[in-house]
């Protein structure tokens, strides 16, 4: 390295020392100085440039785990992305499975409603005709009973006048029966 030179100190009252010759020489010491200066600097330049070679090497170190981790959680994302992908579809399919179902189950309720609504109809003009039969019958036997309480009457009437004219015709045969013994 190429020595530098040293800028004049000031003394004690303020003002630079000149730059002239000295009358004293340059001693050893100086020297030294200078050199221990250039070794201290060198000593200090060695040490930030191991510092800063450790860092730089920490940082890679970092980086790397850094880079690592960030793999790491991208394909733990995409097995996560593809799993909620395959439940999202299963359910679906689920979703579809169950519509298809309750639409055939709500078919089936139309079939069995309009089969039910058949029945009741069939029932209810089964039931009516048998209503009207049995009405129908039952006029026809209230006209029998009325017929047979007709001629249970006319029988009763004919007996209680069967009776009269059979007491006439004792009375009149008591009447002519004497005559044709006093006759005789």
């Amino acid at each position: 390295m190429a020595a530098k030179k040293k800028k004049g100190k000031k003394g004690k009252d303020g003002k630079k020392k000149s730059k002239g010759k000295s009358t004293k020489s340059k001693s050893p010491s100086k020297g030294r100085d200078f050199e221990l200066e250039n070794v201290t600097r060198n000593q200090i330049l060695e040490c930030k440039l191991d510092a800063t070679e450790k860092s730089r090497s920490d940082y890679r170190d970092k980086a790397r785990k850094l880079l690592a981790e960030n793999d790491l959680l991208q394909g733990q994302m995409s097995a996560t992305e593809r799993d909620t992908i395959e439940v999202i579809s299963y359910l679906k399919k689920e979703d579809l499975t169950k519509d298809q179902m309750i639409e055939q189950l709500q078919n089936q309720l139309k079939n069995l409603k309009q089969e039910s609504r058949k029945d009741r109809e069939a029932l209810i003009e089964d039931f009516t005709y048998q209503i009207n039969t049995l009405e129908k019958n039952l006029c026809d036997k209230k006209r029998e009973a009325q017929l047979m309480q007709d001629e249970l009457m006319q029988i009763k009437e004919f007996r209680r006048k069967k009776n009269e004219m059979q007491h006439e015709l004792d009375e009149m045969r008591d009447l002519t029966v004497p005559r044709t013994k006093t006759g005789s």
